[in-house]
């Protein structure tokens, strides 16, 4: 019905909670004024990102982002992270009397109470547990309580309505992280569908009965209870493009521009392209639960090699990372003929017809590409009792606008292609 976007500068910004404050002050200011009468507001966020705020909830410095390298716990991926600003910034710690993740952080700043968001009891000890919290030596009356996604959180506090030009006692609802909210707004709540969540950093997410352990997947209890989330990940994809078209002084092209720039040459130089020794990109961190897109080698670049050449083996290599997540989910028994896509990617249809040539199965485009905001919307409506479940909620809510059915001549070209990859990949890393 209406959006509005408040971009960051992607440096230091995004480590402010103040700043993230004022743009969802912002934000609501613009779809709000004499437009629409808010009924609810559900907030969801990036995580595993940790907030220190005092007894007010005034943040005591920037956040620890969720792409920081900390290590992390046996069980929890918040434990880890908090024992890493106890050690490095004690003196914040010992102020601090809340650590709270980023989504919290801002509802408690709307209503004043304080949380911690879990979907499920089962999901509890995957954000942290008593026991952990003490073993680490840390204080767990610092941890806030849990708050289930869809639960109301609290009303709007009277000094934020006013500035804000909200009506007064707007209830605020616990929507979740990020990915788990794209799950809904996807309709992903039924065994056996699968997610192809693409945003800085990208996941393949397959829902399951069972949970699955084994090496290269991540599996956590989904949203949904009953089920499970196995993931594949790939960290920074988005991120390793978006430096790319900077780096190569693209800043102010279209993405759509630019795939097809790639498509077109690809066309161009059809099976001849699949013979050469470069260039190629390979990311840091190669196969196994997370490809590692923070940073990376460019392998037999010549002088012959330009812009399009080097775009052509990043997106090559973002490709390579989707099929090995895809073989990785087929071996542990996905047998899903569809994939829903959603994020930035999937608002170029250029992109989205690549990615079903790659997989070989039918890629499906929700009407909202930004589904995690769909996903925060059945929160909302399940805390407000339209909906039984936060399933049922998806289930009515969710609506699909594209189906992308793959090009068998470019799904050939897709195996083939990474085939060879593979082959220059085993090449390069015994010299790496």
């Amino acid at each position: 019905m209406a959006y509005a976007r408040v971009g960051l500068d992607g440096g230091a910004e995004w480590q402010e909670p103040g700043v993230w404050v004022r743009a969802l002050e912002e934000g609501v200011g613009r779809v709000m004024p004499g437009r629409y009468a808010i009924e609810g507001i559900a907030v969801s966020g990036h995580g595993p990102t940790l907030v220190l705020v005092d007894e007010e909830c005034a943040p005591l410095g920037p956040a620890l982002m969720w792409s920081a390298r900390t290590g992390r716990g046996e069980g929890s991926y918040y434990v880890s992270r908090m024992a890493y600003l106890a050690r490095e910034f004690p003196g914040v710690y010992r102020r601090a009397r809340w650590v709270m993740g980023a989504p919290e952080f801002l509802c408690a700043c709307l209503t004043g109470r304080v949380g911690m968001i879990s979907p499920s009891a089962a999901f509890d000890g995957v954000v942290w547990s008593e026991d952990e919290v003490r073993g680490a030596g840390l204080v767990w009356e610092k941890c806030p309580p849990f708050v289930r996604s869809g639960e109301r959180w609290g009303v709007v506090r009277g000094e934020v309505a006013a500035r804000w030009g909200l009506p007064s006692g707007v209830p605020v609802y616990a929507g979740g992280t990020d990915f788990f909210m794209a799950l809904l707004g996807c309709g992903v709540v039924t065994e056996g569908e699968v997610c192809d969540r693409a945003g800085t950093s990208e996941g393949l997410n397959w829902a399951v009965r069972e949970s699955v352990a084994g090496e290269g997947v991540r599996c956590l209890p989904h949203v949904v209870e009953g089920l499970w989330n196995v993931g594949v990940v790939f960290g920074f994809s988005g991120r390793m493009f978006e430096w790319f078209r900077g780096l190569s002084g693209q800043g102010g092209r279209g993405y759509v521009e630019m795939m097809e720039e790639i498509r077109g040459f690809w066309e161009r130089e059809g099976e001849g392209w699949l013979g050469r020794r470069g260039p190629f990109f390979f990311p840091a961190g190669h196969r196994g639960e997370v490809w590692d897109f923070t940073h990376g080698v460019f392998w037999g670049f010549g002088v012959e090699h330009g812009r399009v050449e080097m775009a052509a083996a990043v997106v090559e290599a973002l490709g390579m990372a989707v099929q090995d997540a895809w073989g990785v989910l087929r071996r542990y028994g996905c047998g899903a003929d569809r994939v829903v896509m959603c994020g930035g990617q999937a608002k170029n249809g250029v992109w989205v017809q690549v990615r079903a040539d790659m997989l070989g199965v039918r890629v499906v485009v929700p009407a909202v590409r930004d589904a995690e905001l769909v996903g925060d919307a059945c929160c909302a409506w399940k805390g407000a009792g339209m909906f039984g479940s936060l399933a049922e909620a998806a289930k009515g809510l969710v609506r699909y606008e594209a189906e992308v059915v793959p090009d068998e001549r470019w799904r050939a070209w897709w195996e083939e292609a990474g085939r060879r990859y593979g082959e220059e990949w085993e090449r390069v890393r015994r010299v790496l």
